[in-house]
């Protein structure tokens, strides 16, 4: 999930270019103990905003594990969570408002998956798993994990583990609340959920919102909005954003000083930076809170090998310090940029970097290093194109697909760099020659990753989809995403 990897990919050309913005802690709480003296945040002035997803697609690959392990281990992740932050929101992607090109690509990442998978005499005495099971069911399963990799009944799984989680949750969190100390105070919220879990009878309408805690009816209220969001990386970055208006008016809210946003997606590094550049722009001026990512990394074989208990680690990147960063590296001329043209380059890379390999379009011989060196030209001799980029924030497709045109020069100036590059000329000539339609998919991941979210259909380069159903409405017609 998220941008291209490799030595030429973002995450790791960022980490490379801009070490003072990356850090690693043992566990959460360690990182915002670290970074308490800058952001005077203790545990009541942090929330902590986690990829549901990634905790479940996380999960071993084991044959036997009964749906007490996984609510176990699930609940080991956000208790971590709550530990460090006094407010926890655990996002989840909602299938019926995804985008049809998000289910395009998940349609394709099932099909390679399928292929890959090798199939064993367990396999073929498993029926697939069907819509409509109970508690019951899940509890009488020694392995449960089906449920969770059959995408038409991967949501119903999901809300059973968060129902169970919640349960867990409310019982811990009565002892906490009931101390009396302000220190202990703790509220779960979960978004893009149904809490009726598996006991919902099949054919009921699966009801999709943001639930929260006992004793959390405000912080639910506040965060409630009226449009769906599709997917969790886009959800993290909206959190982001309201939480820093609620500190302004809400009680609940004011005391925050940190949000921390635990993914391990690549592409919430663009997001966030797209984030950031895009708060200058809106009155009033941005509240004095800090935004860090935590990529939860996972202990290497070699580590292993050395110490078989060692543990995960957190990749803590601090958002605001990073695109500080990023945009001195394309502005190393001397000239101080508006706040404008701050933001159109980090439109400018995110395309950029949307075109070097995303989820939604990779343009072949392109990397995002090359690239993003090639930034500081582009931006330096042909600023009337770098003001195009402007256009990918408008609602009007006809206008935010204008930038396909500046999007284009930037291929030739990369292409330029990459030609005086060894073993490159090959790489050059297929990003010169970038065709219409890749530019459209990338200028439509930019506005994407802005929060405009456009058809994507044909008009955006994209394919006719043929999509498999909904995993909200596979074997159930009633499903709703009404919360």
């Amino acid at each position: 999930m998220g941008l291209k990897s490799g030595n030429g990919g973002a995450k790791a050309y960022l980490a490379e270019l801009i070490p003072q913005a990356f850090r690693t802690y043992p566990t959460l709480l360690d990182a915002r103990l670290a970074l308490a003296d800058t952001t005077g945040a203790d545990r009541a002035g942090t929330v902590a905003v986690v990829d549901g997803n990634v905790l479940m697609m996380q999960l071993p690959t084991v044959v036997v594990m009964p749906i007490a392990d996984v609510v176990r281990i699930v609940w080991s992740s956000i208790e971590q969570a709550v530990g460090a932050a006094r407010l926890v929101v655990v996002v989840f992607d909602e299938p019926a408002a995804m985008t049809l090109a998000k289910k395009a690509e998940q349609t394709r990442r099932d099909a390679n998956r399928a292929a890959r998978k090798v199939v064993t005499s367990v396999d073929l005495d498993d029926e697939t798993p069907l819509n409509d099971f109970d508690p019951a069911t899940l509890d009488a399963q020694p392995c449960v994990l089906k449920y969770r990799d059959h995408r038409p009944t991967r949501s119903r799984f999901y809300d059973e583990v968060c129902r169970r989680v919640m349960a867990i949750f409310n019982e811990k969190a009565a002892k906490w609340n009931a101390s009396g100390k302000a220190a202990n105070k703790s509220t779960l919220v979960f978004d893009g959920v149904d809490l009726a879990g598996a006991t919902r009878p099949p054919d009921e309408a699966r009801r999709v919102g943001i639930v929260g805690s006992v004793d959390s009816d405000d912080v639910v209220a506040a965060l409630q909005r009226e449009t769906p969001i599709g997917e969790g990386d886009i959800k993290i970055q909206y959190l982001d954003r309201r939480v820093r208006e609620l500190a302004q008016t809400d009680e609940n809210f004011q005391p925050v000083k940190l949000i921390i946003s635990c993914t391990i997606d690549t592409d919430s590094l663009l997001i966030g930076t797209l984030g950031v550049a895009r708060r200058r722009m809106e009155p009033p001026p941005p509240v004095g809170i800090a935004s860090v990512l935590a990529m939860r990394t996972p202990a290497t074989k070699a580590q292993k090998q050395i110490d078989e208990h060692t543990a995960a680690t957190f990749l803590v990147v601090d958002i605001v310090l990073l695109e500080a960063h990023m945009q001195a590296h394309i502005w190393k001329t001397g000239v101080q940029p508006t706040n404008e043209q701050m933001l159109n380059a980090m439109i400018a890379t995110a395309a950029s970097a949307a075109l070097a390999g995303c989820d939604f379009v990779e343009l072949g011989g392109a990397r995002f290093d090359h690239f993003f060196d090639a930034m500081n030209s582009f931006v330096r001799t042909e600023p009337l194109s770098l003001d195009q980029f402007a256009r990918a924030l408008k609602p009007d497709p006809v206008v935010a697909q204008q930038i396909t045109h500046p999007l284009l020069r930037i291929c030739y100036n990369a292409s330029t760099s990459m030609e005086a590059k060894p073993r490159y000329k090959r790489q050059a000539k297929s990003v010169y020659e970038c065709d219409r339609a890749t530019l459209l998919r990338a200028a439509w991941t930019a506005a994407y990753w802005c929060e405009v979210e456009h058809v994507a259909d044909a008009e955006w380069g994209f394919p006719v989809f043929e999509l498999a159903t909904s995993d909200d409405v596979a074997g159930n017609p009633a499903s709703s995403s009404t919360p």
